[in-house]
């Protein structure tokens, strides 16, 4: 499933993620509120549209392994989703913390990610 080519895609694809990411919240003041180790969401419709997706992906996951399609697919198409989704809801409702600049940031990536192993690893 994994050769080598596609390792060292990840591990560069992931280092010049963290560094965009670390870049945009020095850039832009954005820190991770204090006392929290993951993130929280915005609202309660927040909170359930991410549990639809989760419950989504994982049903997806089954249909994926059992019909022995590319698994990667599923997997970084649901972290797009996911941070689109986050952006969107920051944007809306706390607009003024700046944090979906990073949801967007991340979620563009994973889009990235999700086309290039669409068009070059399938």
């Amino acid at each position: 499933m994994f050769d080598n080519s596609l390792l060292i895609f990840f591990l560069i694809s992931f280092g010049v993620l963290l560094i965009g990411e670390l870049w945009i919240r020095n850039r832009f003041h954005i820190h991770q509120p204090k006392g929290t180790w993951f993130y929280r969401p915005v609202n309660r419709l927040h909170t359930v549209w991410e549990l639809t997706l989760f419950v989504a992906f994982l049903a997806a996951i089954f249909f994926v392994v059992s019909a022995k399609q590319h698994f990667l697919l599923v997997f970084f198409s649901f972290f797009a989703l996911k941070d689109f989704i986050r952006g969107i809801m920051e944007y809306v409702y706390k607009r003024e913390e700046r944090r979906h600049f990073v949801s967007f940031f991340n979620s563009a990536g994973m889009l990235i990610l999700f086309v290039v192993i669409f068009l070059f690893f399938t």
